[in-house]
């Protein structure tokens, strides 16, 4: 029962106002990358944490880039990781945006803002569940580390970062806000990047039959990664899964006149790669494409992959899924909607050095990297509480 009392009373003191006012201080500061301008929000974030008792300190990565590693210490050095992301993608284009980007105006329990969603809502609703544990004098037997790092939108510099400094050697569990709309997701999609290069041969427009144009070849191409794409969706529709891998044809350029037949060609795309296929066998499929399509019209070309992302699924059992269903049904009465995460998220680097984990966060990754960019304010207090509930859980098992 006083356990029970301690839970209620934990819920009840998490300072909504102060979250959702926290939020809009994240919103307002400008942390795009490209170029790398987390350091005003590492500073707000280290602030604000040692505000309620956590130590706190900047790591840094490189020239006026840091982590914020926050520390809520327990008896024994065993612990569970709070992640998140401080940079954002670029505002873009002002004039799409119907609100102001930096702003954190609220409408309707919506707030707008870069970043309101991918995910500085995230940030706000673990920082305040931590705050909420701090304060409630409940006994830690086990320790709470909070990160905030940066380069999560393109190198992922920050989480290698805590992985070759080992920061987080004692982490035995971990959760990274990323927007799951409050739903599970105990899957996600990876990816693989190609740039591919097809050379033909010039000649003036007037006799083209002496070039031979990489832009055709290169066409052709395109319309067999869609067919491919196609495939892909039939197929896990017949299986009875809503949602599938995907490929996109993001830019292509070649040709330099009207008057010239155009001697290259360049294209770049990526394939979206679910945890139930396989890497390599995907990028060799891709090459085999290529390949077969230089061979039909007698091209020369090359193609890279020039990165990939490995997707992840959480094993059966593992601890960060289950403290996730316990605590979301405790806080709304139902168990989370379980979802594949359609986005590249740093879980997957995190169990690749042996920490199980779950992805869990407000907003929904729809909203994400566009004009207007929302997150739900009730969503963001109901993963706050949802993470006071697994934090209160973690630190006072066996007592």
């Amino acid at each position: 029962m006083k356990e029970m009392v301690s839970t209620e009373k934990l819920l009840a003191s998490i300072d909504e106002k102060g979250a959702v006012d926290f939020l809009r201080r994240l919103v307002s500061s400008n942390s795009e990358n490209p170029p790398g301008k987390e350091m005003e929000i590492a500073l707000i974030i280290k602030k604000e944490l040692e505000s309620f008792g956590m130590t706190a300190e900047l790591q840094r990565v490189e020239d006026n880039r840091y982590n914020v590693i926050g520390r809520l210490e327990g008896d024994s050095r065993e612990t569970l990781l709070f992640n998140g992301h401080m940079d954002t993608v670029k505002i873009g284009t002002l004039e799409n945006w119907t609100c102001d980007p930096l702003g954190g105006e609220i409408h309707r329990g919506r707030l707008y803002g870069r970043g309101s969603c991918d995910m500085k809502a995230g940030l706000a609703s673990m920082i305040y569940a931590l705050k909420a544990l701090a304060e409630s004098g409940i006994k830690r037997r086990k320790s709470i580390l909070f990160t905030g790092v940066i380069d999560e939108e393109v190198f992922f510099k920050g989480t290698q970062k805590l992985i070759d400094t080992d920061v987080i050697r004692d982490c035995v569990r971990c959760y990274i806000a990323e927007p799951t709309d409050c739903g599970l997701a105990s899957s996600l999609q990876g990816a693989a990047e190609f740039t591919a290069v097809i050379y033909g041969k010039s000649a003036h427009t007037g006799m083209a039959e002496k070039g031979t144009n990489a832009i055709i070849p290169m066409a052709d191409i395109a319309v067999r990664l869609k067919e491919e794409g196609d495939r892909l969706k039939k197929l896990y529709l017949q299986r009875g899964q809503e949602v599938f891998p995907t490929i996109n044809v993001g830019v292509i350029n070649g040709g330099t006149d009207i008057l010239l037949v155009p001697d290259r060609c360049q294209m770049s795309f990526d394939r979206q790669v679910f945890p139930e296929e396989n890497m390599e066998s995907v990028i060799e499929g891709i090459k085999s494409l290529f390949d077969d399509v230089c061979h039909f019209y007698g091209v020369n070309g090359h193609i890279n992959c020039n990165q990939f992302f490995r997707p992840w699924k959480a094993v059966d059992g593992n601890p960060a899924v289950e403290a996730v269903r316990r605590a979301h049904r405790n806080v709304t009465g139902s168990l989370p909607r379980e979802i594949i995460f359609r986005g590249y998220a740093e879980i997957e680097m995190l169990n690749r050095y042996g920490i199980p984990g779950a992805l869990y966060g407000p907003g929904s990754i729809a909203q994400a990297h566009r004009p207007d960019e929302f997150v739900s304010i009730e969503e963001m207090l109901t993963a706050a509480k949802t993470y006071a509930l697994i934090a209160c859980d973690f630190v006072t098992e066996n007592i």
